[in-house]
């Protein structure tokens, strides 16, 4: 369904800051401040701020896609702030060897802006588009959202965490690294996988060939939600191809896996075969006649008889 883990992100976080409140947390935290900023931005619609959905066989495509990562490239995204409406399992991750302990990753905030220090010498966005005296640079922020079971109670909690990447900085004497605005649950394996993943998105939108399309919400798919008591959803881009791009991506996905094979034939000579499947109540050893294998020019095989030493 569209925009669905956009609204699961958005309920996630509401139960998240209550906790954060209770935890003495002041709702006027700049970690809350960023996220509920930004769900406000997305909210609302603006030109600036939109949510994409992705194809399965797009999210196949950008989980498997290699990119070269370089702490100084300059990243152009399409629209100041982005969010990702999609959600993997840890099944799904393992199934791309990508190894975590997130039980599931719901959602993806990002947006670019500057950072600055505070008087703790913590490095943090400023939440104006103005350059604040005290920027130090410019950086892609993160925000994410994943589900987990709790080292300490053993229960399953709902973690949200804001990350910088690819931080330029502007003025000497600071270092190009993750910055946290979180304390707690950690793991830099879920920062590291939806940062290579963004950065193929990216690199790949801005391609001639690929077109975003907006799908506009309809008054009374809005008015239906409301009655139910449901979160309105923005719109939605869709990310389409075109031309020799989508010929491309279509063929990758559409070709049988190539199975190999020998190019010449040659004799396999008589030979026992153990059989152990879990499916025989006891092993068993059969007797594999001799044949010939491979297809082509046949290649005779030699073999050395050798007297045994005893």
């Amino acid at each position: 369904m569209e925009g669905l883990n956009f609204a699961k992100f958005k309920i996630a976080f509401e139960g998240f800051k209550q906790e954060q409140e209770q935890m003495g947390i002041s709702k006027d935290n700049l970690f809350i401040t960023h996220i509920s900023n930004k769900l406000n931005e997305l909210d609302k619609n603006e030109n600036f701020a939109k949510i994409f959905r992705l194809t399965d066989k797009q999210k196949d495509f950008f989980i498997k896609g290699k990119v070269k990562v370089d702490k100084n490239m300059e990243i152009k995204l399409p629209f100041h702030t982005i969010f990702l409406d999609l959600s993997f399992t840890n099944e799904e991750l393992a199934e791309y060897e990508i190894k975590t302990d997130a039980e599931q990753l719901v959602g993806l905030i990002v947006s670019k802006g500057y950072v600055y220090t505070s008087n703790d010498n913590e490095i943090v966005e400023e939440q104006q588009r103005d350059i604040p005296e005290k920027s130090v640079g410019e950086a892609l922020r993160f925000s994410i959202c994943f589900i987990h079971t709790d080292k300490e109670t053993g229960k399953r909690a709902i973690q949200f965490e804001t990350f910088f990447k690819n931080v330029v900085f502007t003025k000497d004497d600071y270092e190009d690294k993750d910055v946290l605005m979180t304390e707690g649950y950690v793991d830099t394996r879920i920062h590291d996988f939806w940062y290579r993943f963004f950065l193929n998105l990216v690199r790949f939108v801005n391609y001639p060939e690929v077109r975003l399309k907006e799908h506009k919400k309809s008054e009374s798919n809005i008015a239906r939600r409301i009655r139910r008591g449901r979160p309105v959803i923005p719109d939605i881009i869709t990310v389409e191809l075109t031309g020799i791009l989508e010929k491309y991506i279509d063929e990758v996905y559409e070709q049988p896996k190539a199975k190999w094979h020998y190019n010449y034939s040659f004799d396999v000579k008589g030979h026992p075969r153990h059989l152990t499947s879990p499916r025989y109540k006891f092993p068993r050893e059969i007797w594999v006649e001799p044949y010939t294998k491979g297809v082509g020019k046949h290649v005779p095989s030699v073999y050395d008889i050798k007297k045994e030493k005893y």
